[in-house]
């Protein structure tokens, strides 16, 4: 495959994956708005916050949740801009937990913890709905007319927030538009699949799903080799044949989509667990972080070592299994990839969780409260949506694979080596994160 050719098919890819979410979002979502929606919470004062009686000055919202490692990083940013008189005399701060199930207690000992002296309050589902979370943590500015000025998400830097908000304060800014969200939106479904798959806890581990790829083939190529003819050399010179190159499409789809059932494994468990218990296993999540990194590490210390972990039992039974269907070599590799392609989705899939739990959790939670079938809509929409990214992803790898191995088919293990490197990279900074930042 030409490499003009194999980035169209990435751009293809990320366009796709771009209108697919873009489509879904506004087909069920309502239409957007500069203004800002009516709200009323409660501090943990006890004191009573609404839009209108907040009108005098500007408002900040700050979207967050306890459990959330960015949210942290921003408080003394937020400490710091509140300092400033002018800003402080015209400006209402509140710091809003989007997940119900954290404990009044917590929110107090957060507070308290990051020395946060503006008000703090939990935020209704409505709330999360109308401005737009969909990450943490979002910032929302409003005007003393109403009007959104300012809807970011991420870590912001001091400067930008401070000059918004005094531009906002002096009047300089117009409204920005946003989307607001209906009750239930397919759209939110599909754009946290999207975040789930591209999780940077994740989305580092695609280099070894590349040379696990890229190796099968070369495997599969040299076997091809000692069996075929001259003349089947000559025309098997990338690795198959052009008539198996033609038909592969749809199974390596097939492996592609068995990769994104592997993921939705790990989300799935943890999306029964909340729809069934909800709160009542929250407080026990982030202390899955540190189990996942040290797999993390172990895994990649298994792939750097080339040492197979092997599970006795288990794989006594799948090996008793695959000898009743392996009736030919083919079938047998076949399953072999199969098999390997499925554990590596859950890999990926508990990784990604690693970041993107509490986005999870906020989905699984709002739709948890809704009618069985939007929930299984959406949790379909969630499914459909990382199922296609993972067989997209495996369709693209395996068309370029002419290209690639040309000029890595000598360097598998140095790619397998490196991969394995940032797996176990990815495991230590779980585990800092973990034991120096929570």
């Amino acid at each position: 495959m030409k490499k003009r050719d194999a980035i169209i098919l990435a751009a293809t890819f990320v366009i796709l994956s771009t209108l697919l979410g873009v489509y879904f979002f506004t087909r069920y979502s309502g239409s957007g708005s500069k203004k800002a929606a009516a709200f009323q919470v409660e501090t943990l004062e006890g004191e009573i916050l609404s839009f209108e009686s907040q009108s005098d000055k500007v408002l900040l919202l700050d979207f967050m949740s306890v459990t959330c490692t960015v949210c942290k990083e921003m408080n003394p940013v937020l400490n710091n801009i509140w300092g400033d008189s002018s800003i402080k005399e015209n400006v209402t701060i509140i710091t809003l937990e989007i997940d119900s199930f954290t404990t009044k207690e917590e929110l107090e000992n957060y507070k308290q913890e990051y020395n946060i002296s503006w008000y703090v309050a939990f935020a209704s589902d409505s709330m999360v709905d109308d401005y737009n979370v969909i990450s943490l943590p979002t910032f929302v500015i409003i005007n003393k007319e109403g009007m959104i000025t300012f809807h970011d998400t991420g870590f912001v830097d001091e400067d930008t927030l401070r000059t918004v908000l005094q531009q906002t304060i002096n009047g300089e800014l117009g409204g920005t538009e946003i989307t607001t969200r209906s009750e239930f939106t397919i759209g939110f479904a599909v754009l946290t699949g999207i975040a789930s798959f591209f999780s940077p806890c994740a989305f580092p581990l695609l280099p070894s799903y590349l040379a696990h790829i890229i190796g099968q083939d070369q495997k599969q190529k040299k076997e091809q080799d000692e069996e075929s003819t001259e003349e089947q050399d000559s025309e098997t010179s990338a690795g198959v044949t052009k008539e198996e190159h033609k038909g592969s499409s749809p199974m390596y789809l097939l492996i592609g989509s068995i990769g994104g059932v592997g993921i939705l494994i790990s989300y799935g468990l943890l999306g029964v667990l909340i729809t069934v218990v909800g709160g009542s296993i929250k407080k026990y999540v982030p202390y899955l972080v540190p189990i996942i990194g040290g797999l993390l590490i172990l895994f990649g210390i298994s792939m750097f070592t080339n040492f197979s972990l092997q599970f006795n039992s288990i794989q006594q039974w799948i090996n008793k299994k695959q000898r009743k269907l392996n009736e030919n070599k083919k079938k047998r590799e076949f399953i072999k990839k199969i098999n390997q392609t499925f554990l590596y989705g859950i890999g990926y899939g508990l990784a990604s969780l690693g970041c993107n739990a509490p986005i999870f959790f906020a989905f699984a939670l709002q739709i948890s409260s809704l009618s069985v079938i939007k929930i299984i809509f959406g949790y379909i929409a969630f499914s459909l949506t990382i199922i296609f990214l993972m067989a997209f992803a495996t369709l693209l790898i395996s068309l370029s694979r002419d290209a690639l191995l040309k000029k890595i088919k000598n360097a598998t293990d140095i790619i397998k080596k490196v991969a394995s490197v940032i797996i176990i990279l990815v495991g230590i900074y779980l585990l800092l994160e973990f034991f120096l930042l929570s």
